[in-house]
């Protein structure tokens, strides 16, 4: 090679270096296709690697036999990445002794619950049956040598694989910005299936994870190694980590609190939530039924002849008409809430002996359940009415 072309390559590396430093400080586009080098046209069959459960783990397009196409030392780091990705797993380890050949043109990899498919570009979760039909993949750059795959579900982004594309001879290699680019991409996404960020392996063992932040308008990896978190990133221009304080993590980093999506919603807590349901189903058919309201009498305790009680809709005229009458037992359950009674179970058993009691005398098909219709004092206006006419006793009947 003589100087004037030395100098020439190197001049050319230069500017190279920098445009992919400038692309990649500015960041690339989420796209709905893979980005496919021109190469890429030279694959002429793929290599398969395995680990000790026969599940593909690394996929490589191959140039012809003997093409000398990528750099070396561009390979040596892709293959340093697995090495880190696959340490535990020696039946990959030893795939990995041997370097990658120079007419390696790609390398791809899932990452964990997710598989490597035919495709370089295509990784799907590992269980199949569990794939919506609305889940899509998702592709994004973040060098000419590093694309990723998404995996989409729920509106929820999962990286699923990484993949390689060797830097060609003659091209910058820029392999640091890669390697931060690699960390990053892998350090913000949320894992896969979703879970709780505090049980993640990369914050446990690295004090590392990602979240989306509006302030930097894009997902960022946290540096929780300290009592305060901070951002931590890098500028490809001037090939500096960096970290700054972030007021939103910080506060995201006290009040965290994961929540299943899958989950079932959790149910209302109120003592008499059952009941209150109860109470307007059962309030509804009784109003649209016209039923019979049970009376006895306050002095004799008598119940008040079946062809006499009064339909539910006349109850107000019949009180005003007939003062020596009270509601039935059923009085005893309105007891028990306006005193304040908390205990379901109470109320419920109150309410179980007024049913049985009622079948002692009256046919199945005219029990009524009247104390559990009244228990929203703003939907059912007859508790008011019936305390107005001091018809509710202190005590059961």
């Amino acid at each position: 090679m003589t100087v004037l072309s030395t100098l020439f390559s190197t001049i050319y590396k230069k500017i190279d270096g920098a445009n992919k430093q400038c692309a990649m400080e500015h960041g690339y586009p989420v796209a709905s296709i893979p980005y496919c080098p021109k190469t890429l046209a030279q694959g002429t069959y793929k290599r398969i690697l395995f680990n000790a459960q026969n599940a593909p783990k690394v996929l490589l397009i191959m140039a012809p036999d003997g093409a000398e196409l990528v750099d070396s030392k561009s390979l040596a780091f892709i293959q340093e990445q697995l090495r880190n990705a696959y340490q535990e797993q020696p039946t990959l380890m030893q795939h990995l002794e041997d370097p990658f050949p120079r007419n390696t043109i790609a390398v791809s990899f899932p990452m964990f619950n997710f598989s490597v498919e035919s495709s370089f570009h295509e990784f799907w979760p590992v269980n199949k049956t569990q794939i919506p039909e609305n889940a899509y993949l998702t592709y994004q750059l973040q060098s000419e040598n590093l694309q990723l795959t998404y995996y989409n579900e729920n509106k929820i982004q999962y990286l699923a694989g990484v993949t390689f594309f060797p830097v060609l001879n003659g091209r910058a290699k820029c392999i640091e910005n890669d390697r931060a680019a690699f960390r990053i991409a892998t350090g913000i996404t949320e894992p896969y299936p979703l879970q709780d960020r505090n049980l993640w392996l990369k914050k446990i063992r690295q004090h590392i994870y990602g979240r989306y932040c509006s302030v930097a308008g894009k997902r960022i990896l946290i540096d929780c190694e300290d009592v305060y978190v901070r951002h931590w990133d890098f500028n490809h221009i001037t090939r500096e980590w960096f970290k700054e304080a972030c007021e939103e993590c910080l506060v995201d980093s006290l009040t965290y609190k994961f929540v299943d999506p899958n989950a079932e919603p959790a149910k209302e807590k109120c003592n008499n939530s059952v009941l209150e349901q109860q109470a307007e189903a059962r309030l509804q058919e009784l109003v649209g039924n016209d039923q019979p309201v049970y009376f006895t009498h306050r002095e004799t305790g008598e119940r008040l002849p079946k062809e006499n009680q009064p339909k539910i809709t006349e109850i107000a005229s019949w009180i005003m008409e007939n003062p020596d009458y009270s509601v039935h037992c059923h009085s005893a359950l309105f007891q028990k809430f306006l005193n304040g009674e908390s205990d379901t179970k109470k109320v419920m058993m109150v309410d179980e002996e007024v049913q049985c009691d009622d079948l002692e005398i009256h046919a199945n098909a005219e029990k009524v359940s009247l104390g559990t219709t009244l228990l929203e004092e703003h939907k059912v206006s007859l508790i008011n009415l019936l305390e107005d006419f001091d018809v509710i006793s202190s005590s059961s009947d």
